[in-house]
């Protein structure tokens, strides 16, 4: 299945950037997410390794494949407990003016059990385009606070 969901955000592309290629701290934004941490002594670029950890107890392992400095980043899901196979997202940053970009994300999942996945496919869509979405809101507010997002945080409406 393939998502994709895009935000403007109240930022300039190089703060947004650096703050994306910060691997293991993806929590900050991630409303989700109780922490991210790096899991191979790689915390940036090509190789580096992430395991998130969800509120709700669930993972999903993460490995950067692909980064196009300042402008996208291609990450695999590599395990998960969730009905995830396998998955791959493409983060792209685009600045729109100074004080401003656009994050886009651009995922393809397989999720797990064959024609079951595929039906179970159809939920999981708006689930995930809805987290995604959730990530951007996240990006945006730690981006204008200064503050760690967690499950109870004022999300900015972006």
């Amino acid at each position: 299945m393939k998502i994709t969901t895009s935000r403007r955000i109240a930022a300039p592309a190089e703060d947004i950037w650096r703050l994306l290629e910060d691997f293991g701290n993806f929590y900050r934004v991630n409303p989700l997410l109780e922490c991210s941490p790096v899991v191979n002594g790689v915390a940036r670029g090509i190789g580096a390794e992430r395991e998130c950890q969800f509120y709700d107890g669930s993972t999903i392992r993460e490995r950067i494949t692909a980064v196009r400095a300042g402008e996208s980043m291609e990450i695999a899901i590599t395990g998960s407990s969730l009905p995830i196979r396998e998955g791959r997202v493409i983060i792209s940053v685009a600045p729109e003016d100074p004080g401003h970009a656009r994050v886009t994300f651009n995922a393809t999942i397989t999720l797990k059990f064959g024609v079951l996945g595929r039906v179970l496919g159809l939920v999981m869509r708006l689930v995930l385009k809805s987290q995604f979405n959730l990530v951007l809101r996240g990006i945006a507010t730690y981006l204008a606070t200064g503050e760690v997002v967690g499950p109870r945080s004022a999300l900015l409406a972006v």
